[in-house]
């Protein structure tokens, strides 16, 4: 036990979920964050390096009296999913990006529930294409991207449908010039023979 004092503090206003074994914060807490899942508990603390009083989470408090403070980008994770519990067999020490993964396999990611990209086009099926880190893009955002580093306007970039093989776009105009396989091969061969004319 790092801090006593603290500990004996947050467990003064818990109260224990026999069902699933969750120490649930009755305190003050973040109730007014738009997204539920992220309304934890909240206490006041002194921090000793500074002497300063800040607000933080109950979770990380129960984590700074537990096991004291954890090193810089760590984040208290819930292993139980329940924000305002502040069980210590419950949580444990990971970075962001654990954390981030943790949530999306869990399908608890507000991302993973999005239906369309911010330009509104669908996210299923052909269009959605999946990250080895588990995130879902927007093909048509993704192509739209592209073009406009190739140096296309924004409005036709993310517009235009994709060009089957053959098909050249004038950037400038928008004009889609048709070229069979076929009619290419003989343009090219027309070129060559004049050539060696």
């Amino acid at each position: 036990m790092k801090d006593r004092k603290l500990y004996d503090r947050l467990l003064e206003k818990i109260v224990i979920d026999e069902s699933t074994g969750c120490w649930n914060w009755t305190g003050y807490a973040f109730d007014k964050r738009p997204y539920p899942g992220n309304r934890y508990g909240c206490i006041g603390i002194r921090d000793p390096e500074t002497n300063k009083s800040r607000t933080i989470a109950t979770h990380r408090a129960m984590w700074f009296a537990v096991h004291g403070k954890p090193a810089a980008g760590q984040c208290v994770c819930h292993s139980c999913d329940n924000p305002k519990c502040v069980n210590p067999n419950h949580l444990w020490l990971g970075s962001r990006r654990d954390n981030t993964m943790d949530m999306i396999k869990k399908n608890r990611h507000h991302l993973k529930k999005k239906t369309h990209c911010k330009r509104g086009h669908l996210l299923y099926g052909v269009n959605v294409m999946v990250t080895a880190d588990g995130y879902r893009h927007c093909k048509i955002c993704e192509r739209g991207r592209l073009r406009m580093r190739w140096g296309w306007p924004e409005d036709l970039a993310f517009s235009v449908a994709p060009l089957p093989l053959g098909h050249v776009m004038n950037k400038k105009t928008g004009v889609v010039i048709t070229e069979s396989p076929k009619a290419r091969m003989a343009r090219k061969r027309s070129h060559s023979a004049g050539g060696e004319a």
